[in-house]
């Protein structure tokens, strides 16, 4: 942080991506179908136990699979906030070169440090 700077709060804020979301859906949902699959051949007694193991290992292995895609991409960080407060003594050309206002209430503002290409 620059001198001059005095923060008053922190947030990290998390993005999510539809696609990666929608692609842990998917395999939850092909997990369900394994495990109804099981279910329905224990019912019917078609197979050897088995096969019907086999079907449930392997939908439990896409549920784990799932769920943790689905995790992975929920507690992305998309960049961090501050609320602050700018002394008179900041140079603005310096702050506006690292710094982004995202808020301003008075003389509190809501800033996020510029990403390396943002700032170039």
């Amino acid at each position: 942080m620059i001198e001059g700077i005095t923060i008053l709060s922190e947030e990290i804020v998390y993005t999510v991506t539809g696609w990666n979301i929608f692609g842990g859906v998917v395999v939850i949902v092909i997990a369900l179908f394994f495990l109804s699959a099981a279910i329905y051949a224990a019912i019917e007694k078609n197979e050897k136990v088995l096969s019907i193991l086999t079907i449930m290992l392997f939908s439990m292995l896409f549920g784990i699979v799932g769920i943790v895609t689905i995790a992975e991409y929920i507690n992305r960080i998309e960049y961090i906030q501050y609320e602050a407060i700018i002394s008179e003594e900041v140079s603005l050309t310096e702050f506006y070169k690292r710094y982004e206002i995202i808020n301003q209430k008075g003389n509190i503002f809501t800033i996020k440090e510029m990403n390396q290409e943002e700032s170039e």
